[in-house]
């Protein structure tokens, strides 16, 4: 399991799709909550909803808190009713993932960041992107 935390997070999920159930189980517990956050927002929604039912929910709910807002709000509309209870009660700081949980996935709602940046209208592109790369590695 060392190779899965050495990898991007794009190759971890895919990696991670390729795992048996098992071997899901037993490397959740190898990775922090910001390594969680991004693989689980990096599979597939169904893939997502499998992996976490091998979180506690106390870190489960750290890793919603960690993810995107809308990422994790579209998560929690999956989960069964008992544990999105269970994880709000558990989440410090998640106002921003809270007024997202009333939309669908795949409405305009269910879609939308709350997230954005703005530039100075004499930005040339050049500094933005050298801009974006500092403020998102990623």
């Amino acid at each position: 399991m060392a190779i899965l935390l050495e990898l991007h997070p794009a190759d971890q999920a895919e990696l991670f799709s390729l795992l048996t159930d098992e071997e899901q189980a037993t490397s959740l517990p190898y990775l922090d909550i910001p390594s969680t956050a991004d693989l689980l927002e990096g599979l597939e929604d169904h893939e997502a909803l499998e992996a976490v039912e091998n979180i506690p929910t106390e870190k489960l709910a750290d890793v919603l808190v960690e993810m995107e807002p809308v990422e994790a709000a579209d998560l929690l509309g999956d989960l069964p009713p008992a544990q999105v209870t269970h994880a709000q009660g558990e989440m410090d700081d998640a106002d921003e993932v809270f007024p997202l949980l009333g939309y669908p996935d795949e409405t305009a709602g269910g879609l939308i960041t709350i997230w954005y940046i703005t530039l100075h209208r004499q930005t040339t592109a050049e500094q933005a992107i050298r801009f974006l790369r500092q403020v998102h590695p990623k």
